[in-house]
């Protein structure tokens, strides 16, 4: 197990599920899966899908779940011109198993951009 995985976190993590249920944190997955908001989407103009802002992605290397091959189609596509990606040797939850790397991630990214 990860260092952050610990019995405290499991506890609250089961406690909160216990309490409130997956209901709202299911809501984007089913609204996503039942094409919810397809037709606002579609008819929303090309150059809407573009952010134009600074963008910070940090990849944890080990995340299956957010690949980084996403946002570099994205980019590939010049939808995210100020894009910054900064990779870490972690999976998922890489902002609990690595807080430094990544507070020191953010601070530069805000030092260089802001």
């Amino acid at each position: 197990l990860q260092a952050y995985a610990t019995d405290a976190t499991r506890e609250e993590f089961v406690g909160r599920l216990t309490r409130d249920g997956l209901a709202a944190p299911f809501c984007y997955y089913c609204a996503l899966v039942e094409g919810v908001y397809y037709e606002q989407e579609r008819k929303l103009p090309a150059e809407r899908y573009k952010v134009t802002v600074s963008y910070l992605f940090i990849s944890g290397m080990l995340d299956i779940i957010c690949l980084l091959q996403a946002i570099e189609k994205a980019h590939g596509m010049g939808l995210t011109p100020n894009l910054t990606v900064e990779r870490v040797d972690s999976g998922y939850w890489y902002m609990l198993a690595k807080p430094k790397e990544v507070g020191e991630i953010f601070v530069k990214w805000l030092g260089d951009d802001f």
